[in-house]
């Protein structure tokens, strides 16, 4: 008997809008469609469905954090 235990599943690399809206900070989908116009958030642009990568998300949480204080 061996000592294995289950790898953890892989992280989550990306977000749709709905789901990047509410990691934000509950902001409006379309909030989230003008960051990314903007250059403020980066999806995979071989996907048809906006999926913004988690880096960008956590990149534009950084940035806002600097900018509040």
């Amino acid at each position: 008997m061996s000592n294995t235990t289950v790898a953890d599943p892989l992280p989550r690399l990306g977000y749709n809008v709905r789901e990047t809206a509410h990691i934000i900070g509950g902001v409006s989908e379309k909030s989230v469609y003008r960051l990314l116009q903007r250059g403020l958030l980066k999806a995979n642009p071989s996907l048809r469905h906006k999926i913004i990568t988690a880096e960008s998300i956590q990149r534009f949480m950084g940035a806002s954090e600097g900018r509040s204080a």
